[in-house]
């Protein structure tokens, strides 16, 4: 099963702030704060779910939460069909997010 990193926010955190924290604990990856919106927020049960784009940032994508991922990798877009993700409504998240503009 697979799912986008991220976590809960933590106590008045902005989402935003949770995302640079979150990367930073999960995979060891600096981004700057995102100043846009979240590209969409998915509601799931009683949570709000913000999914940010993120294209730039320092450091090696590597599983510093191996208690919580069994893996991480990266997959071309022609893949993402054949992923078993956490939620159904991915698919079509991230087709949206790889299609050019």
């Amino acid at each position: 099963m697979w799912d986008l990193p991220g976590g809960h926010v933590e106590g008045d955190e902005a989402p935003a702030d949770t995302l640079v924290r979150e990367l930073l604990e999960e995979l060891g990856v600096v981004i700057d704060r995102p100043s846009h919106s979240p590209h969409q927020t998915l509601t799931v049960d009683d949570a709000e779910l913000d999914v940010f784009v993120v294209d730039d940032w320092t450091g090696e994508p590597t599983n510093l939460a191996p208690e919580e991922h069994d893996e991480i990798r990266w997959v071309r877009a022609a893949e993402l069909e054949r992923l078993s993700l956490a939620d159904p409504r991915y698919h079509d998240l991230l087709r949206d997010i790889a299609s050019p503009a």
